[in-house]
This record gives structure tokens, C-alpha cells and sequence, in this order.
């Protein structure tokens, strides 16, 4: 645990959720009006949060935050609270599709969903945030603007079992639901779960599970205990790295604007995550070095505020952490491969090199 990110990821997520608990017309109690009570309850009503900061190459937890203040409440956030974790599951989709061979330029269309179109949707036609549809557009597309319908669409190429066994190998828990509204995450996990499931982006497809503990020794120096650094290769290496790169448009003209706008300049990916009526809130990014996961919600799921996207309410802790962690020198100079890569031209029909006729007829 490095202290002085921990100290900053605690006061981040107090000051935050303060601010939030103080705007004008918040519906709920705050935490200052349950510590005024003459007898405060046991268990806190007000906002409460989670973070967790993880080192990509060893897994190593940098800090953990499962709470507002572990005198007022003991339960572990970061670790035993399980919620739906929205459109933060959305690469997982697109990596399982681009595992399979979907190209990130391959045409997807963002139009409503049509009965029978999706394998066991029957007449579900979820609608995207901003209520529009855009017609066919490039698959990156979906995942930069967190499409619904495109999404799903992404999803029933991948197919149910190929995205579940992908969730599975990259550390989530619980067994994807058997139904195509789980490609928008109803998947249940903990903030610790997928800040480490999200390491395998910068990580090349490979991932380190979760330690707090290297090694244990006695006082002369004896090692005790051992904690391996064991990894293994959770997907294919080009499926990782095309979906960092995409990740990394999101924050750059997607939905995780706000990181720029809020002033963290280095290169970094990441995805918002909202959950229905505005329960959950979720911002999981990285750095080359760092991968980071940020939770905000009560601990009885209830609407946060009106348009409580994860981009308002998460977002912001990520980036104050990620900034102290760059200027205390943990390195986040872009997003490298360790293979080769050549840039050619394909076709949208075929997938194999463009021929004059592909350029010709548009399909290039």
C-alpha cells in the first residue's frame, strides 16, 4: 500500500461525496446530519464510496478505500459489497467480439433493435441515454460512446458463452446472467474485482490476481512467507490492446471527457458505468502503470441523484487519485506493446488486405 496515494484516495472520495450530499435539493441524508443526531443509528444511511488502485504487472493493491470513515461503518466496500456494474462491462463485450475476429471499423448498426434480431431478446429493445440512434457506424464507435444498442448487437456476435468465459478468466465471480441485458452489466461484482479485471487492457491480455502481501518476514530476516508473482494470459494479446486503444478514445472524446477536462493530461483509458435509475456509479481507468476502480452508491441501492452518470459522481475521485500517483512518479507514459504491429488497409466484407476493387466499391 503506497500511504500517500491511500491518503488521497480517502480524502477524494470524502470531499466528493460532501460536495455532492451539498448541492441544493439532495433528497437524502448527509453525513454530516447523521453524525448531528443524538444517537446515530448503527448502520450510516448517507453516501458512501469505494476505491481501489491496483499496479498492473504485479497486482499488487497500491490502496483501498471501502468507505467514508471505518468508525462510522465497518463493512468493506471495496471488497464485500457486490453491485451491478453497468457499461463498465461493455469492453469485456467488445474484447470477447474482437477476440472472435470483429474488426473495430466493422459496421454496427445503432438503430433500435428489431424483434428476433438478438438471439433470446425477444421484443427487448433497450434505448441509449441520449434517446438517439445513429444508424450503422464503425464498431469503436460503440464502445467510445457507450452505445446500448450497439452494444448488444456486439454482444450477440461474441455470443452468451464466449463473453461469460472471458468474464470468468479476467476474474469476475459471479456467472454472466443467461439473458442478452447482461451485455450492459448486470453483472454483480466488487470495486476490487474490476479494478483487477480492467488491468488486463494496459497489460497486454494478461493478468496479475490481487495481493496486499509480497512477502512476510521475521525479525532477523527470514522469509516466512511468499507471496509468487503468478500471472497467466486471460485473452488474446491484439483483442486487449485494440480495446485499450479504444478505451483510451473514450476518455479522450467519449464519455470520459471529463478526466481532461478536470485536468489529467497523461494517457489513460477508461469507462463510466451507470446502472438503471441512477443507483450505481462507476469509473474504472489505468495508466500504463496503474489500473484504478471508483464506486459510488448507497449501501440499500437507491437513485443517487437525477443523472447520477459515473462520469459526475466517479469520475472525479479517479482523476485526483491518478494525478497524485503521477506526481509521485508512477509512470504513465502511453499504452505500449510489447509485439509488432503493421497498419494495412482491410476489407469490411472479407476482413483479409483490400484489393483495388474494395477501394473501388467502398469497402476498404
Amino acid at each position: 500500500v503506497d500511504s500517500l496515494i491511500q491518503k488521497k484516495a480517502e480524502e477524494s472520495l470524502n470531499s466528493h461525496l460532501r460536495g455532492i450530499e451539498r448541492r441544493r435539493g439532495y433528497p437524502h441524508q448527509t453525513r454530516s446530519a447523521w453524525q448531528e443526531l443524538p444517537e446515530p443509528p448503527p448502520v450510516p444511511q448517507y453516501l458512501q464510496g469505494s476505491v481501489v488502485v491496483i499496479e498492473n504487472l504485479t497486482g499488487a493493491i497500491v490502496a483501498t478505500v471501502g468507505g467514508r470513515d471505518p468508525d462510522e461503518s465497518k463493512f468493506n466496500r471495496s471488497t464485500q459489497a457486490r453491485r451491478q456494474v453497468g457499461s463498465t462491462f461493455k469492453p469485456f463485450v467488445y474484447l470477447a467480439a474482437f477476440d472472435a475476429g470483429l474488426r473495430p471499423d466493422t459496421g454496427i448498426s445503432d438503430d433500435p433493435l428489431r424483434p428476433g434480431e438478438v438471439r433470446g431478446a425477444g421484443r427487448w429493445s433497450p434505448s441509449n441515454s441520449d434517446g438517439k440512434f445513429n444508424g450503422l457506424q464503425a464498431a469503436s464507435y460503440g464502445l467510445i460512446r457507450s452505445r446500448n444498442t450497439m452494444s448488444v448487437r456486439v454482444g450477440d456476435r461474441a455470443g452468451l458463452q464466449r463473453v461469460g468465459e472471458l468474464a470468468r478468466q479476467v476474474g469476475f465471480k459471479d456467472e454472466l446472467q443467461p439473458y442478452p441485458t447482461a451485455y450492459l452489466g448486470t453483472l454483480q461484482a466488487s470495486t476490487e474485482e474490476l479494478a483487477s479485471a480492467y488491468t488486463i487492457f494496459p497489460n497486454g491480455g494478461e493478468r496479475f490476481p490481487p495481493r496486499i502481501i509480497s512477502e512476510i518476514r521475521s525479525r532477523n530476516g527470514r522469509v516466512q512467507y511468499r507471496n509468487p508473482r503468478l500471472s497467466y494470459q486471460a485473452c488474446g494479446h491484439g483483442a486487449a490492446w485494440t480495446t485499450s486503444k479504444i478505451l483510451g478514445q473514450a476518455v479522450d472524446r467519449g464519455t470520459g471527457t471529463a478526466v481532461r477536462r478536470l485536468g489529467f493530461s497523461r494517457p489513460c483509458g477508461g469507462k463510466t458505468g451507470t446502472t438503471n435509475d441512477y443507483k450505481d456509479a462507476w469509473f474504472v481507468g489505468f495508466t500504463s502503470s496503474l489500473t484504478a476502480a471508483v464506486w459510488v452508491g448507497f449501501d440499500q441501492p437507491k437513485t443517487i441523484i437525477d443523472r447520477g452518470y459515473g462520469s459526475v459522481l466517479a469520475l472525479p475521485v479517479w482523476t485526483e487519485v491518478m494525478k497524485t500517483a503521477d506526481r509521485l512518479g508512477y509512470e504513465s507514459n502511453g499504452l505500449r506493446s510489447a509485439r509488432s504491429f503493421e497498419e494495412v488497409r482491410l476489407c469490411r466484407i472479407s476482413g483479409k488486405r483490400a484489393s483495388t476493387g474494395c477501394e473501388e466499391a467502398g469497402e476498404a
